[in-house]
């Protein structure tokens, strides 16, 4: 069943990409005449990212449900939640989006792991997972820290809102390792 599935997500990717420049096209020109420097900037990203994608893809060879996290965060986090705003008027929007970057990134530390072919303990691995994702949510949330304060944007509401982020992403990566690591039998 989930070779299957493979198959169709290089497809999807493309989707995802296709909606995300389209989407970023229009939004750059309407940013730019409302002078909105900073939202321009995340458009423009958007705009280059097939390049990226393409760049990442090759350089280093990642599997096609790496690639998928890639696309689908992307569009998820800046086109729907920082260039459509989607962020400004649904909370719990934001909160989904921290918690699925908690679980994309123990994926991909996951992947990085099973390829070094060196075997880990349970333990070592749980504990390295929770200390990289912790500390990518503090460094995420110091990026919006800077962006507000430097930029103008109005990314974190308050400190609740700051810890909610962190909470949010540490949840969704400590799910993902209670079920990835849970015995078979029990699922």
């Amino acid at each position: 069943m989930i070779k299957r599935i493979y198959k169709y997500i290089p497809i999807i990717n493309r989707g995802i990409i296709i909606i995300s420049v389209f989407i970023s096209f229009i939004y750059f020109f309407l940013y730019l005449k409302e002078r909105n420097y900073s939202l321009v900037l995340a458009c423009s990203f958007v705009l280059l990212f097939p390049f990226v994608y393409k760049y990442l893809s090759k350089k280093y060879d990642l599997k096609v449900h790496i690639k998928f996290f890639m696309c689908l965060f992307l569009f998820l986090s800046l086109v729907l939640g920082i260039i459509v705003r989607v962020f400004d008027f649904n909370f719990i929007f934001d909160k989904f989006v921290h918690f699925i970057s908690g679980v994309f990134i123990s994926v991909y530390i996951i992947d990085l792991l099973n390829q070094k072919h060196k075997k880990y303990s349970t333990k070592q691995v749980v504990i390295l997972i929770l200390m990289i994702n912790f500390s990518i949510a503090l460094y995420w949330e110091i990026l919006e820290y800077l962006g507000d304060n430097l930029l103008g944007l109005n990314s974190q509401k308050g400190g609740l809102d700051t810890m909610l982020d962190v909470v949010m992403a540490m949840t969704g990566t400590i799910l993902f390792l209670f079920f990835y690591f849970k015995p078979k039998k029990y699922i």
